[in-house]
């Protein structure tokens, strides 16, 4: 195998492995893993349009349209450089778009599957929903083993990652143990079935308003 054939293999490849990336650094990873063919085949998918758009333009500078004829030029160092910083921008834009189209795509899927009364569907799991997606602090109960654990949420794991959750009370809150009389209704109830672990997410309206009128100080209240 010739060199040229080596450069022009990587060059249709790389491409949509890079799109692809900046796709995936949009959003949250995914709890499914891929392995090392499936990142490759996805990588080949979308190097499809890239390496067209990009061959497109090549051929429109020289004014040229045979495919063989593109191909005989990656014997020169320049066109290859050209062909690389095509495919790197249009890697770029083709990443960026496929990224922000995600949600989009998934809700007009949604629609003809509400027409056909069908459950809507997505990507996204219930931990990333109810806590990765609201960026906003939660006061929980979490109940593992029989026991409870309450507290204001701090960080989470990411959805690729196990299940992680770090939660706290801040140290203004030590010694006001009334705050607790604020949390009574819950709104979401997270349930893993499999390991048995139930986390309780509460409204926190009325707390908000204790807060809000001074109790504790204004100044203590950052979580």
């Amino acid at each position: 195998m010739k060199v040229t054939d080596i450069i022009v293999i990587l060059l249709f490849i790389i491409p949509g492995v890079i799109a692809e990336k900046i796709s995936s650094s949009m959003d949250l990873p995914s709890s499914r893993k891929r392995s090392e063919f499936q990142d490759v085949v996805v990588g080949i998918i979308l190097s499809l349009p890239i390496v067209g758009v990009s061959g497109l333009i090549m051929c429109a500078i020289y004014w040229d349209w045979s495919i063989l004829s593109l191909y005989t030029r990656f014997d020169c160092v320049l066109n290859i450089v050209l062909f690389t910083a095509l495919s790197l921008v249009f890697a770029v834009l083709f990443g960026v778009i496929k990224g922000l189209s995600n949600d989009w795509f998934a809700k007009k899927v949604n629609k003809v599957r509400e027409k056909k009364n069908k459950i809507e569907i997505d990507n996204k799991s219930c931990w990333r929903k109810l806590f990765l997606d609201d960026p906003e602090c939660h006061y929980i109960e979490l109940i593992t083993n029989g026991e409870s654990l309450f507290g204001f949420t701090k960080w989470y794991s990411l959805p690729n990652e196990d299940k992680e959750i770090v939660v706290y009370i801040p140290d203004f809150l030590r010694d006001k143990p009334e705050f607790k009389d604020y949390f009574q209704i819950v709104v979401y109830t997270y349930i893993n079935i499999e390991k048995n672990i139930v986390i309780k997410d509460y409204d926190m309206t009325e707390y908000n308003k204790w807060v809000d009128a001074g109790c504790p100080s204004k100044k203590d209240t950052t979580l």
